[in-house]
């Protein structure tokens, strides 16, 4: 009985690290002007979205200090030839990075809880004296991920418009997402192939380090197995 409480508790451990490399992942793609900037640029360019290339910048700034919850207000200005101060975003724009801000927050406590979960189970699994079932938890919890994220990403190469107005779908209660490039800019300045970028980099390291554990894990069950 105890060994099926490591087995769980080392499929319960995957889970926990892999929710925490995601949610890391997330949080740090999301919030990190630079990247946003440059990738920005290259996917929506001022001739698209009639934006000054040195306004890229602080805009990112704005955008990922709002989303970590660091900026109070979702909005930026130009000065027009007169001299007037223009404010670049609807109210309803603001209104949807508002709920993204919210999913932010939401991201950082599963992050939060993820570790520390990770660090419970972890001390549990090494103080068990059960190291094989342990393992073999951790084996069976990250190769069941390695098998969604593959769904996933064979659902992303053959229809990612699809996979991306499913994701929207689930984690909004409401349309403000659904956007008019031809009157909103922030769609304009985050198109489809910006989330592309943001979707390959965060599926390559939340793959990559899964798979690791995965590794890790079989090199593990082989070595006590030897034993």
């Amino acid at each position: 009985m105890k060994q099926k409480a490591c087995t769980a508790a080392g499929a319960a451990l995957a889970l926990a690290l892999s929710l925490a490399l995601l949610s890391g992942c997330l949080w740090l793609c999301g919030t990190g002007a630079p990247l946003m900037t440059r990738w920005m640029l290259a996917c929506a360019p001022g001739a698209y979205t009639t934006l000054p290339e040195d306004a890229y910048a602080p805009l990112c700034r704005m955008l990922t200090g709002y989303l970590r919850g660091g900026v109070p207000e979702f909005q930026y200005t130009l000065t027009s030839a007169a001299g007037d101060a223009v404010p670049l975003f609807h109210n309803y724009e603001q209104a949807h990075m508002a709920d993204c801000r919210a999913l932010f927050a939401l991201d950082r406590q599963v992050l939060t809880v993820s570790l520390v979960v990770s660090a419970a189970l972890f001390l549990f699994a090494a103080r068990s004296g059960h190291r094989r079932p342990v393992w073999k938890g951790v084996a069976w919890g990250s190769a069941g991920f390695l098998l969604l994220a593959l769904l996933l990403l064979l659902w992303g190469l053959v229809n990612f418009h699809g996979l991306f107005v499913t994701f929207h779908r689930v984690a909004f209660t409401n349309d403000l997402w659904l956007l008019n490039p031809q009157t909103d800019l922030l769609v304009r300045l985050m198109p489809t192939a910006l989330f592309i970028r943001y979707a390959a980099l965060i599926g390559a390291v939340w793959g990559g380090g899964t798979l690791a554990l995965l590794l890790t894990a079989l090199m593990k069950l082989r070595r006590t197995h030897k034993a």
